[in-house]
């Protein structure tokens, strides 16, 4: 690690003297929201160690051939790409909360969010966000024996193994997917069969029932037929009650399929 930042990373030039002059929430940290894409919340005291390890980082990350930048998924974050891979990280300082005096003179605060303050402890630590590699690592911290410094070798060994266990995880999920949309073109093919099987029955059935009805009506017809020439004589042609056997004989037909099949 550098004492002094050096060439700066594209991602972090020209932005240096507004973060350097920008001011602080309520916990102390940097208030400005490229800081915040940048997956960084430190207070300004620690803003030059925090900048001169993520220089450090992004220079080590793209000499191995990994894209550094900010990533536009649900959220426009900071993480670096392995293997096609998005791996969101970050950088933030431990803020030590302490709460304020006893004072009588103090507006009542149910929510207590008057009842501490927050310090800035100068402990930095480096976070790896991104989920679905449980069981790994996630977190590098300043230590008693060790800043975090020292640790940034085995921190990108760490984002390629996450890379690795998410892109795994995320292979899984997607053939699961495909195999779930799968099982749903199946089934949606199995019920348009049924369907269409179901359709075929119900109209031969239907055909069956309108011969029968076509049958039982010139069975009809041929008795009222033989009751009228008993009763009145041959019918002549284009009477009343010829006209209405042409009608009746040609509904039959309608109904028979196998005459408009």
């Amino acid at each position: 690690m550098p004492d002094r930042l050096g060439k700066t990373h594209r991602l972090l030039s020209g932005q240096l003297t507004e973060w350097r002059s920008a001011s602080v929430d309520e916990y102390g940290a940097i208030r400005s929201g490229s800081v915040r894409q940048l997956n960084m919340r430190v207070s300004p005291k620690s803003l030059s160690r925090a900048l001169r390890i993520m220089n450090a980082l992004f220079a080590a990350l793209e000499a191995r051939g990994h894209q550094v930048g900010i990533q536009d998924r649900f959220k426009k974050a900071l993480g670096v790409r392995i293997n096609g891979q998005p791996v969101e990280f970050g950088l933030e300082e431990k803020f030590q909360r302490i709460e304020r005096p006893e004072d009588k003179n103090r507006r009542p605060d149910p929510w207590g969010y008057r009842r501490y303050e927050y310090r800035p402890t100068g402990t930095l630590f480096l976070k790896i966000t991104e989920w679905g590699a449980d069981g790994l690592q996630k977190t590098w911290s300043d230590g008693k024996s060790a800043k975090l410094e020292t640790c940034l070798n085995d921190f990108i060994v760490r984002l390629l193994k996450v890379a690795e266990a998410v892109k795994a995880r995320r292979l899984k999920q997607e053939q699961e997917e495909q195999l779930r949309r799968e099982a749903e073109r199946r089934r949606q093919e199995e019920a348009i069969k049924r369907q269409e099987e179901l359709a075929r029955r119900q109209a031969l059935e239907q055909e069956a029932a309108n011969w029968a009805r076509a049958q039982q009506l010139r069975s009809y017809l041929a008795a009222v037929k033989d009751t009228l020439v008993t009763r009145h004589g041959a019918i002549q042609s284009g009477s009343q009650a010829d006209q209405w056997l042409a009608w009746a004989h040609q509904h039959a037909d309608r109904l028979d399929p196998l005459v408009n099949g």
